[in-house]
């Protein structure tokens, strides 16, 4: 799996919108309502979906920054060294435990550049994320080869 999909339910339709324009852009994305099965226990397919994922894409609202789940979510992306990429859907600005998290990292604007080119901008960042991943499993590959 590619991306793990970290949203606020009230977000839903703007999120439902990404992954399926993600999908058809072919990339994997995890989301809660279409990879938790009946009858699973949700909160270990969310540690397992972040765990597997090569990039986390967070979507940042006054909804999301306001959710313990998302917060969870955040935090174990983290601590997974999973390279997080804020989508930004609102004008709320970024509360102090949200701040910490993604102190540094540059945000994909959804607001000052409209739907299109933020899809484009997030599926290109996506795919550098997964290109350097690659060649770092190359790189490590031919670096037990040689000893």
């Amino acid at each position: 799996m590619s991306v793990f999909l970290s949203y606020s339910r009230r977000d839903s339709d703007l999120v439902n919108r990404l992954y399926e324009d993600l999908q058809a852009r072919g990339l994997q994305v995890w989301m809660d309502r279409n990879a938790i099965e009946a009858g699973t226990l949700w909160r270990t397919s969310i540690v397992d979906g972040i765990q597997k994922c090569r990039v986390f894409l967070l979507v940042v609202s006054a909804a999301s920054q306001k959710s313990s789940n998302v917060a969870k979510e955040v935090s174990l992306a983290e601590s997974n060294g999973k390279p997080i990429l804020p989508l930004k859907i609102d004008e709320t600005p970024i509360l102090p435990d949200f701040s910490y998290s993604l102190a540094g990292i540059q945000f994909v604007d959804l607001l000052q550049k409209g739907y299109e080119d933020s899809i484009a901008e997030i599926f290109n960042v996506i795919q550098q994320f997964l290109q350097t991943d690659l060649q770092d499993v190359k790189r490590s590959t031919q670096d037990r080869k040689s000893t």
